[in-house]
């Protein structure tokens, strides 16, 4: 179970890119990655990449202050800090 947690942090993606998606939020970032070319598609945009990146990361930050969940998870990880 301990070591399952350490995947919680990935849920901040879709838990930060659901409300910039259902409110067409910062709509000038939503172009896509490979600039028209269709080697991704249009549904892959920069907006994508900012947000799907920027939850784990948050979570990861946010997590790491509550001290059930840092003390939960497997000492090497906690050695290694919220940010490595």
């Amino acid at each position: 179970m301990r070591d399952l947690l350490l995947f919680a942090p990935v849920l901040g993606a879709p838990l930060l890119h659901a409300p910039v998606l259902k409110w067409d939020l910062l709509a000038s970032l939503k172009r896509p990655l490979d600039g028209g070319r269709g080697w991704f598609g249009a549904n892959k945009t920069w907006r994508g990449v900012l947000f799907m990146t920027l939850g784990p990361l948050l979570a990861a930050l946010a997590l790491a202050q509550w001290p059930a969940y840092w003390d939960a998870i497997p000492v090497e990880v906690r050695d290694a800090g919220a940010l490595y």
